[in-house]
């Protein structure tokens, strides 16, 4: 699953639940929101990742390609240069508590 991006693994996620995207939007971000982010149109601030993940009752490393093993992956460092500076300050920091 490494090699999936982030908006067909929110989308598979989503549709595995039978959420809507104003399901999954629910009171904190719109459903407009949501549409773009499946569609990779906006890459969603960590903020908001952890949001999503919460709704989907997952953590948020899922979102990165792997929810076993993502920091062992070797094709880790080459995705981190495609994330916003949000995303990549909280995947630091994500690692860094994984790895305390």
């Amino acid at each position: 699953m490494l090699d999936t991006s982030f908006p067909e693994i929110l989308r598979r996620l989503r549709e595995e639940r039978n959420l809507t995207q104003a399901d999954l939007a629910g009171n904190s971000i719109s459903r407009a929101l949501v549409s773009l982010y499946e569609s990779g149109r906006r890459t969603p601030t960590y903020e908001t990742l952890a949001y999503l993940a919460e709704r989907l009752q997952v953590t948020v490393d899922i979102f990165f390609g792997s929810h076993n093993d993502v920091f062992c992956q070797a094709k880790i460092p080459e995705k981190i240069v495609c994330f916003s500076p949000s995303m990549r300050r909280g995947f630091l920091t994500l690692f860094h508590q994984r790895m305390l």
